[in-house]
């Protein structure tokens, strides 16, 4: 059954945003000036007019002689604009920018400057990368972490892997993928580590190998990679590498909602619908999958979905329940997850209704039968 799944799944600098706060170069504002009033009885010590004015211009001109040599360089606006915080040899200056948080032009303009004066540097060719991929452009997003991996780049691998994993600007393969990502884990890249790690436990570019997955898992977590948090409890919660333990499952995943972390949300809501390590609470279930599906994760509407559909934690409500699943399946869930959950007949009533107020089936049909009604829901998931 779907809600029984955690939603765990590869993540990559490129659509993981990181929780590192944003930080770049800070410039305090200049101190206002303080009026100094002058007492007569100072005799020659008195401040004059003429004085003022010329240590004001030493002044200034000290300041704009600073500001110059304090110039960013384009390498330094190409590290402060496209950095990315997971980096283990980003310029310690700056923080990193999360993955659509950047500055598209503004980076770009900076990191093709700082590759045209320093062709070598690897860095700047992973964060042209980054700044390519915000920008839409996958094509250029390839070549530059190429170009980057090629040198040794450890995130860069972990991008490029990423990359080769989905399919993008490239074909897929899996198998390089995971090489990649091992390589880049090895050198302490943690979304790199998770996904070598999501990879070994579903068995993708290698047999599955669930020691060396929860491995990976605590590897990521050490180097600030929380959203593994969630997959070494649901490797407690299902047995992968480890014994079924669901009060560590439960440790694991408070860890990960403690950072609101939506599968977290999900995943302890799942334990209280199910009694597992917890008394049987479906109120509390639910009240756990609002939490996600309040961040828009789509696998907690179809779990709410369910509960409400049957009455559990709170009164039958079909109607609801036929907008949910709608609004998972718009927002991009899974068909096979529809598919899963037995529904009751006051469902497909509600759902009938629904799609003919949508549109997607025709007014002619509000006599329809439970039967042509899924028939016209699976045509929908299979358009």
């Amino acid at each position: 059954r779907c809600h029984r799944r955690a939603k765990t799944y590869l993540h990559s600098p490129l659509f993981c945003r990181w929780r590192t706060p944003v930080s770049g170069v800070t410039s305090r504002s200049p101190q206002p000036a303080r009026v100094i009033s002058i007492d007569p009885e100072l005799g020659d010590k008195t401040m004059t007019i003429a004085s003022t004015s010329a240590l004001l211009a030493i002044t200034l001109a000290s300041l704009v002689a600073v500001a110059e040599a304090r110039a960013e360089t384009p390498g330094e606006r190409c590290d402060r604009l496209a950095s990315h915080p997971g980096d283990p040899r980003r310029n310690p200056a700056f923080s990193g920018v999360a993955t659509g948080d950047i500055d598209v032009v503004a980076a770009m303009s900076a990191c093709l400057q700082a590759t045209t004066s320093e062709p070598a540097n690897a860095r700047f060719h992973y964060q042209l990368g980054r700044a390519y991929f915000d920008g839409s452009n996958t094509d250029g997003a390839f070549a530059e972490f190429s170009t980057a991996a090629q040198s040794d780049y450890p995130v860069a691998k972990g991008a490029l892997g990423y990359f080769y994993d989905a399919g993008i600007g490239t074909r897929a393969d899996k198998t390089k993928a995971l090489a990649l990502a091992l390589e880049a884990a090895s050198e302490n890249v943690g979304f790199a580590a998770h996904n070598a790690a999501v990879m070994l436990r579903e068995g993708d570019g290698a047999p599955k190998d669930y020691p060396k997955s929860l491995a990976l898992f605590r590897k990521a977590v050490s180097l600030g990679y929380d959203q593994s948090l969630v997959d070494i409890g649901f490797a407690y919660d299902n047995g992968y590498g480890v014994p079924v333990d669901y009060a560590e499952a439960m440790a694991w995943y408070q860890r990960a909602a403690d950072k609101q972390i939506s599968e977290a949300y999900n995943n302890i809501g799942n334990l209280y619908e199910n009694g597992n390590g917890v008394a049987q609470d479906d109120a509390q279930a639910l009240a756990w999958y609002a939490k996600a599906e309040a961040q828009g994760y789509t696998l907690a509407y179809m779990n709410i979905a369910n509960l409400i559909d049957h009455a559990k934690g709170q009164a039958a409500d079909p109607a609801r329940a036929a907008r949910l699943v709608l609004k998972a399946f718009d927002e991009g869930g899974k068909g096979d997850d529809v598919n899963e959950i037995a529904w009751t007949p006051q469902f497909w009533i509600a759902m009938r209704a629904e799609l003919i107020a949508a549109g997607r089936m025709s007014a002619a049909q509000d006599a329809a039968s439970e039967a042509e009604t899924k028939a016209a829901f699976d045509a929908m998931l299979d358009g």
